[in-house]
């Protein structure tokens, strides 16, 4: 099964069931409450067709019941049957609408559906309501990046990561972002503040270190700087010995801080990993020219005229 897929069935049954418990306890003289605890009596017995029924009964009883949606849609969910669980849920928050477990489940079934306007209304409904709830505003950057809301995404992922700043993943996608494309004034000084202490507690993790080493590459460069942003990228480098793009940023960051030879060995290496890279290509010759190799800066010269967009 794809991941993706999974990870949503695991969000709809566990999330599902926390917002049917809750809405259960504040409508227990409802009709359709008596079908409810029977299909709940039967789902904790594991009687899944029985308690599918059960919850039909009530929602024939009483259209108007929310919480016989919620069940339904999760069992739905955990068949994988993502469209059925999808009209559940959207019954359900037209019933529950200030529920916002409900908006998150259906954010999540949309997605996996690749409704993304769907996708993207519930997400923001559910953020609306749970604005401190750290995996919501992830889902709401998620559904964002998927549909190329780029600064929307951020946001969310910034967000995120201040809910939860201990959880990596919303950090460093959040810094990643920033790396492509500008989203906020602060956000270089901002991601290294919390990358940096991120890292001095996890100063192994290799994605933390490779986005670290990137951010202090684009800040204005200062020794203590630089020599950080050396030290996570040697960290990035023996984590993932075939990632060029650690080799690149390891040899701007030795250049500027004026390590020509270091440099044309981290871009030697990047070039037999990623050959005719004309970015690396053109700062191997400024470590030739740094370090009185001039024969060798001509030779990389033709090999810059021989690459075909130069011919």
């Amino acid at each position: 099964m794809n991941p993706k897929l999974l990870g949503a069935v695991c969000v709809v049954a566990i999330v599902a069931a926390g917002a049917s418990i809750y809405m259960t306890s504040r409508q227990d003289s409802r009709p359709g409450q008596a079908a409810y605890q029977k299909g709940t009596a039967a789902l904790s017995a594991s009687n899944v067709d029985e308690a599918e029924n059960d919850f039909l009964e009530g929602i024939r009883d009483d259209p108007d019941f929310g919480p016989n949606y919620v069940q339904l849609g999760e069992i739905y969910a955990a068949r994988k049957d993502f469209k059925q669980a999808g009209d559940a849920y959207t019954h359900a928050s037209k019933l529950l609408p200030d529920d916002g477990k409900v908006w998150f489940v259906l954010s999540t079934i949309e997605k996996t559906l690749r409704n993304m306007p769907a996708a993207e209304a519930a997400a923001m409904q559910a953020a609306k309501l749970l604005p401190n709830d750290a995996d919501v505003q992830g889902q709401l950057a998620s559904v964002e990046n998927k549909i190329g809301h780029a600064d929307a995404a951020y946001d969310a992922y910034r967000r995120a990561h201040i809910l939860q700043p201990t959880n990596p993943e919303y950090l460093i996608t959040m810094s990643r972002f920033g790396l492509v494309t500008p989203h906020a004034a602060d956000q270089f000084p901002f991601q290294e503040k919390e990358l940096s202490t991120y890292l001095a507690a996890n100063p192994t993790d290799a994605d933390a270190a490779k986005v670290m080493a990137e951010t202090e590459e684009r800040m204005p460069p200062t020794p203590e700087r630089l020599a950080t942003g050396i030290k996570y990228a040697l960290v990035a480098q023996a984590a993932n010995p075939k990632d060029a793009e650690v080799d690149v940023d390891l040899g701007q960051l030795y250049l500027s801080a004026g390590k020509p030879a270091e440099a044309l060995k981290a871009y030697q290496t990047a070039d037999r990993l990623k050959p005719n890279s004309e970015q690396t290509m053109h700062a191997m010759v400024v470590c030739y020219l740094k370090t009185g190799q001039a024969a060798k800066a001509a030779e990389m010269e033709k090999r810059i005229q021989q690459l075909p967009a130069n011919k």
